[in-house]
């Protein structure tokens, strides 16, 4: 993968400009559920 690209198996050519968008912890729930990424 060239700089600045990052691996989509799902996008044509495997590739893209987009970062990953989902990470654990990146939200935080009142009720205190996990924030994990396979959700």
């Amino acid at each position: 993968i060239r700089e600045g690209l990052h691996y989509n198996p799902y996008f044509p050519g495997g590739a893209i400009a987009m970062p990953q968008m989902l990470i654990d912890g990146a939200v935080e729930y009142e009720d205190g559920t996990p924030a994990t990424e396979a959700q």
